[in-house]
């Protein structure tokens, strides 16, 4: 997804996060790692900072305890 495309509305923008996060999730099975990507994802692609509990709320793999570590 280009940075022009992120003037999408916030259910497109959702959905496209999804598909990305479940696209990784294939990629990396293990779980601290599918939270590394994911927020590198959110950062350099969607400009968003990854926190512990939106991290959670979008992957909901481990633990709340695991995106800290």
């Amino acid at each position: 997804m280009a940075a022009a495309d992120l003037d999408l509305t916030d259910t497109a923008l959702q959905a496209a996060m999804a598909n990305d996060i479940a696209e990784l999730r294939g990629r990396f099975p293990e779980t601290r790692a599918l939270y590394r990507e994911v927020c590198g994802l959110l950062f350099f692609r969607y400009g968003v900072t990854p926190t512990a509990n939106k991290l959670y709320s979008l992957v909901r793999k481990g633990s709340m305890g695991t995106p800290a570590e």
